[in-house]
């Protein structure tokens, strides 16, 4: 079986800024985001694909990814986005909205197919089969308040009974 493959994209650690000086802590924030990204997509058993900037190049090692591509100072990046969005079935961007960045990247892709198709295939809670009564909501409040009450006169082992009543003022205070 042939995996499905993504392309994960994050602008600053992905070669978005290859031309500019940036701060460290920008280069920082973005891989951190990637990298979380990417960790997420590999439970789904995806075949990834991403970028990353030269000047980070020391990090691709802890990506778990099975392509990477360096962006180099002289590359031209947005070209080499493209050829992968074109290779990939599905995309994941993470880009600056100021500047029309995001818009531009998402611009000139027919997004909203792929979309649907990755978000189906994430997991996700299922919606309740049916409504419940307000009488069942009244019943399950009541029984979750009785444990709640039980639970609290409960002493968490280990607690000396002095420290315990330090906290009575506490309570009264706050009820």
């Amino acid at each position: 079986m042939m995996k499905d493959t993504i392309f994960i994209f994050e602008y600053v650690s992905g070669g978005g800024f290859n031309k500019a000086r940036i701060p460290i802590s920008l280069f920082s924030e973005g891989f951190g985001m990637l990298r979380s990204i990417i960790i997420d997509f590999n439970f789904l058993d995806m075949e990834i694909y991403t970028l990353l900037d030269y000047r980070i190049s020391s990090l691709a090692t802890i990506l778990s990814v099975e392509h990477l591509k360096i962006i180099g100072e002289k590359d031209n990046f947005i070209k080499i986005f493209s050829d992968l969005v074109k290779l990939c079935k599905y995309i994941f961007i993470i880009a600056p909205e100021s500047d029309n960045i995001l818009y531009n990247l998402t611009d000139f892709m027919g997004f909203e197919e792929a979309y649907l198709k990755l978000v189906s295939k994430l997991p996700a809670i299922e919606s309740p089969i049916k409504r419940l009564t307000f009488n069942a909501r009244l019943k399950w409040t009541a029984l979750i308040l009785l444990l709640y009450f039980v639970m609290s006169q409960i002493t968490v082992y280990g607690v000396d009974t002095a420290q315990i009543q330090a906290f009575g003022l506490f309570e009264l205070l706050l009820g």
